[in-house]
């Protein structure tokens, strides 16, 4: 007679064959990291984990291909504004890249590393790291093949605008392939996490349409070197890291390796990419950790050589850091603050992900446990972290810049990566793709868009690089008298010119002289905040300025005078989660400043530094009465629309 089994031991069959059945029918996505071992029908354990899928390229080639023109159209626009007259200048389509080619012109002409790009070298000061020197790698990765092809910075930077743009899209789309397994809907969304970026960061041209006065730019990821030339190793940090966390042992040990050397080169590529990779890290083995605790073991043992990398590089980089240039800080203007930051609107966007995201797993359709699903929640919940880490550390660093460079990509990712999950649903296999008439009307959309992007941008920047455009000439000129001067890699004779925007700022980085003041002096020069007003006193005096007019400058908030003498974040708001507007007694203060300055200058100022040029436009008139005083000038060469003066002092 058959003994019936008990209740206890029929419960715990049912749950054992439930577990087998929920294995194998758990899609390859939802493994965990350990392999796991299924009893089938023969009795023979199968393990399961996730099988690399043959990528179809073609797809993210052609979206790379649109991505580049995109990013030709300002100097295609350029090319045929000034058609045969064209004089071989770069097109700029947001501000900042002027001093970033200055540094790039700097080291093909054979400069240390620790140069500052717009300083006047004294041999007495010390020499500090800088902002550039310790973010060296892109600068590195652009000089190297400019040096062994013959390239000038300025063409340099021509050449790299449609190459970053090419990788950086190709990048997007073999993360969001391995991800979603549909390259046509991976190519679509690469587009859209560069294109609908900008409108992430709030500096899109709709923005502008609708009064926004300080508008950096579109695309901006593709400023020129930073983050340009790493922005593309960000995602590829991310895909290693999913790599890591989804393949098979050798397999996943080999991308936590090479995910350790990617964080290892951004670490000293762009400050904002690296610190926004560590946020997302934290934030995806954060939520791993919530839905698969069980695994903590295999996940140490996986993120150990990544973790062992980061530790090497940050150890460096604080090494570095401690032999900073003392005047960085007041320069990046680094706030000390408790204060949460919620106002992004890559945070908005990362809300509506994770409440599209619990919907959709209440409704059935995505897994909380599946890792694709982690994976948006990660990066949904990055913005949060990177805009107010300051409560923990107490220190906040221009956020702008992560909103504008980083994160509002980021955010237009996890959004891209929502549909696909949605519409597979817990299926164990991938459904078939999106019909063809709905990516392509998509892909005109995002591409419509993009066109409307570039052009407003073009647009806003066109007097910029037509005149930069128009002052080739002269900066051909001033290379070749240098030569003609015997001038080595490491001596800057000194150019003054009152026109800021078109001259001044483009000399570091076209010729191998240096202005004697520039836009972007507060963070390129080296100098002290005294020595910092005393440069832009002088400037003002050479110029002509009176106190009075100073005051008036200051009152009307007028850029360079705000920027030079109190920091840029006093003008820029969103510099800063401090903002401070100017007051009347620091006008009156600075006035008065001015006015002893003036009263005191002697044979000694003028002699700090020495000038060897002068240039002149007719937009940026100059009364010489005060030069005159202190150098004696040459009769002029007259190039196009600038008058060259050599000049000495008396």
């Amino acid at each position: 007679m058959k003994t019936l089994p008990s209740t206890g031991s029929l419960r715990q069959q049912t749950k054992a064959e439930a577990k087998r059945r929920s294995a194998i029918a758990m899609p390859v996505e939802t493994q965990p990291l350990t392999a796991i071992k299924v009893e089938m029908a023969n009795g023979v354990g199968e393990t399961l984990s996730p099988a690399p899928r043959k990528i179809r390229w073609r797809w993210g080639v052609l979206a790379a291909v649109a991505m580049a023109l995109l990013s030709l159209y300002p100097q295609i626009d350029l090319w045929l504004t000034r058609g045969a007259d064209w004089q071989g200048a770069f097109v700029s389509p947001c501000y900042d890249e002027e001093v970033y080619g200055a540094y790039i012109n700097a080291l093909i002409l054979g400069r240390p590393r620790r140069t500052e790009p717009l300083e006047v070298p004294e041999p007495s000061k010390p020499s500090y790291e800088s902002l550039f020197s310790i973010q060296f790698v892109p600068s590195y990765l652009i000089t190297l093949p400019a040096r062994a092809l013959g390239l000038t910075a300025n063409q340099a930077f021509i050449v790299l605008l449609p190459l970053m743009a090419f990788l950086a899209t190709l990048m997007l789309f073999y993360l969001l392939a391995v991800v979603t397994r549909d390259e046509a809907w991976a190519a679509v969304g690469a587009l859209a996490v560069l294109v609908f970026g900008a409108l992430a960061a709030r500096n899109s041209v709709l923005m502008h349409w609708l009064g926004k006065t300080q508008w950096f730019g579109t695309f901006l990821f593709l400023r020129r070197y930073m983050p340009a030339a790493v922005f593309p190793i960000f995602f590829g940090f991310i895909a290693l890291i999913w790599h890591a966390f989804t393949r098979p042992d050798r397999q996943a040990w080999r991308a936590a390796i090479a995910a350790g050397l990617v964080f290892f080169v951004l670490v000293f590529s762009y400050f904002y990419l690296w610190t926004a990779a560590a946020a997302w890290l934290a934030c995806f083995v954060l939520a791993w950790l919530v839905a698969r605790r069980t695994e903590w073991a295999t996940l140490v043992k996986r993120l150990a050589p990544t973790a062992l990398c980061g530790a090497v590089a940050l150890a460096i980089y604080a090494y570095m850091l401690a032999h900073r240039t003392p005047a960085i800080d007041k320069a990046q203007a680094l706030t000390l603050t408790h204060a949460p930051d919620f106002y992004r609107a890559p945070q908005l966007i990362g809300a509506l992900t994770l409440l599209l995201l619990c919907w959709g797993i209440k409704k059935g359709r995505a897994a909380w446990r599946e890792p694709s699903v982690l994976l948006i929640t990660s990066l949904a919940l990055a913005p949060f972290a990177v805009f107010n880490q300051q409560i923990i550390t107490g220190h906040s660093l221009q956020p702008i810049h992560y909103e504008l460079f980083i994160i509002n990509y980021v955010s237009v990712l996890a959004l891209v990566l929502m549909p696909t999950i949605f519409r597979r649903g817990q299926s164990t296999h991938f459904p078939r793709r999106m019909p063809k008439f709905l990516l392509t009307g998509l892909a005109c959309v995002v591409l419509g868009w993009g066109v409307v992007e570039i052009h407003g941008s073009t647009a806003e920047h066109k007097s910029r690089n037509l005149g930069r455009d128009h002052f080739m000439p002269v900066a051909k000129r001033l290379a070749a008298l240098a030569a003609e001067h015997g001038q080595g890699a490491q001596d800057r004779e000194v150019v003054f010119s009152p026109d800021m925007l078109v001259v001044s700022d483009n000399i570091a980085a076209l010729t191998p002289q240096v202005p004697f003041w520039a836009t972007h002096a507060p963070f390129g020069a080296g100098l002290s905040s005294e020595e910092q007003q005393e440069r832009y006193f002088q400037f003002l005096y050479y110029s002509g300025v009176k106190p009075g007019a100073l005051g008036q400058d200051l009152a009307t908030n007028k850029f360079t005078s705000i920027g030079s003498l109190f920091g840029y974040e006093r003008f820029v708001s969103e510099l800063t989660t401090d903002a401070k507007p100017i007051t009347s007694d620091e006008i009156r203060e600075k006035v008065a400043q001015y006015s002893a300055y003036v009263a005191a200058f002697d044979r000694e100022h003028a002699h700090r530094p020495a000038l060897s040029y002068i240039i002149t436009h007719p937009q940026a008139p100059i009364d010489f009465s005060n030069l005159d005083q202190w150098y004696i000038r040459d009769q002029g060469e007259k190039i196009g629309l600038f008058t060259l003066y050599q000049v000495k002092l008396r």
